[in-house]
This record gives structure tokens, C-alpha cells and sequence, in this order.
């Protein structure tokens, strides 16, 4: 069974991907800050963190095969930059397969 990360779970991007992995019976495993954790279905593990931490990050990536990443929608170009760079971190010394990323968001560095 594939075991899936879901960053983002409680947005309404991320929660359309946890029930579309949970429909196809993947393992879904979320990323949530304290004040999330009530708003995924029971069969989702929670683990506890936020994407300023790298540890509570590589704690999140354990027992995982794929990430699916969605930013949380916050216009702080400086914020989101920090994320990516833990995220890479992250990934670089995990076990994961691979990443989706999904964001409208810019990144830096403009057109």
C-alpha cells in the first residue's frame, strides 16, 4: 500500500486530495499545526508540525512513499521561500519517491 504525506490537508485544495487518495485506499498521513487537527476524516494519521520546522518536517516525511504539497495562501514571498528551502531539505534526506507540488502562488523572482 502506498503511504502518501498530504501538506496542506485541511485547505481546500489539500483536503480534495486527501479524499481523493482515501477514496483509491491510499495510507494518508497530514501535516497539521495543533488547532487543524479535528477537521480530517479518522482514518487520516496526523502527525503535528508546520513547515518553519525541519524536524517536525522529517518526522512528517518517515514511513512515506510520495509528498503532496499544497502552500498555504499567504502572500509573503520571503515565507514561502523558507518553506520550499525546508521542504527540499526535507526531501533530500528522506526516503520519498516524490513530491507534488501545487501552488498559484509566485516563488520570487517574478516574470
Amino acid at each position: 500500500m502506498k503511504n502518501v504525506l498530504v501538506i496542506g490537508a485541511t485547505g481546500f485544495q489539500g483536503r480534495a486530495v486527501v479524499d481523493a487518495l482515501l477514496e483509491k485506499k491510499y495510507r494518508v498521513k497530514a501535516l497539521v499545526t495543533k488547532q487543524e487537527r479535528a477537521m480530517l476524516p479518522p482514518e487520516v494519521e496526523i502527525t503535528l508540525g508546520d513547515l518553519n520546522d525541519v524536524e517536525s518536517l522529517k518526522n512528517a516525511f518517515k514511513n512515506v512513499d510520495y509528498v503532496s504539497l499544497v502552500f498555504p495562501l499567504i502572500f509573503n514571498t520571503v515565507q514561502l521561500m523558507v518553506f520550499a528551502r525546508n521542504t527540499i531539505e526535507t526531501y533530500r534526506s528522506s526516503a520519498v519517491k516524490r513530491i507534488v507540488f501545487n501552488t498559484s502562488l509566485p516563488l520570487g523572482g517574478g516574470g
